[in-house]
């Protein structure tokens, strides 16, 4: 998921919004997944994302962040919107 995200960007030098629900199915998002099942997609500006992985409410959760381009245990960046 995370590289077609990046091969989305590479594309259209720009991310789908986290409601893009039609470009979240292009870039290979399931209906499942984008009403919010495990990962999570996160929109955080034009050009970086996060993907949560999350399991139960409380976190911290496995997160692959564009920026830092590495997985960590942590929570959502917040958007810079």
């Amino acid at each position: 998921m995370r590289q077609r995200l990046e091969d989305y960007f590479s594309q259209n030098h720009t991310l789908p919004d986290d409601d893009d629900w039609q470009q979240l199915k292009k870039v290979g998002f399931t209906s499942q997944e984008l009403e919010k099942a495990y990962p999570e997609y996160h929109k955080i500006d034009d050009d970086a994302f996060e993907l949560l992985f999350v399991k139960g409410f409380d976190g911290p959760y496995l997160t692959w962040n564009s920026w830092e381009r590495r997985w960590k245990k942590g929570f959502a960046t917040l958007p810079v919107r």
